[in-house]
């Protein structure tokens, strides 16, 4: 526990880098392992009305990766992952009729188109991932 601890305490948006992108790679591959789950974990019906509200998850995790990148490996990268986050998060905000309309277009994809959209997803975390646990043990990182 003292060891979590004393990460946690020395990088602390290294750590919270880490963690959002470890639980996006988990989503990335649950996608491809079980893509017929996909409409249930959506539920349009009940997540269509909170999508205002669920918005400004992406957005909070974007600021935390544009933030974070300039003290990480990868930084161009995470600098462009957490812009693009900020505009996934705007879209709702800006455009809910047709948020819903793509959350319900995603729903609906077959499975394969699932599955390729969750090799993406994964092939976009992982480098994250290892940068963000190789940086958590680096002292100096460029």
């Amino acid at each position: 526990m003292y060891i979590v601890y004393s990460l946690i305490r020395g990088c602390p948006m290294r750590f919270i880098v880490l963690i959002s992108s470890a639980i996006w790679l988990a989503v990335g591959i649950a996608v491809v392992y079980a893509p017929g789950s996909v409409p249930e974990w959506l539920a349009v019906e009940e997540i269509g009305p909170m999508m205002r509200k669920l918005a400004i998850i992406p957005i909070v995790i974007g600021m935390v990766f544009i933030l974070a990148s300039k003290n990480m490996r990868l930084s161009i990268y995470l600098f462009v992952i957490g812009v693009l986050g900020i505009i996934k998060g705007l879209f709702p905000l800006i455009a809910p009729e047709q948020a819903t309309r793509v959350l319900i277009w995603y729903a609906n994809l077959p499975a394969w188109e699932l599955r390729a959209a969750g090799i993406v997803g994964i092939a976009m975390a992982l480098p994250i991932v290892i940068s963000a646990f190789i940086s958590l043990f680096e002292e100096n990182v460029l």
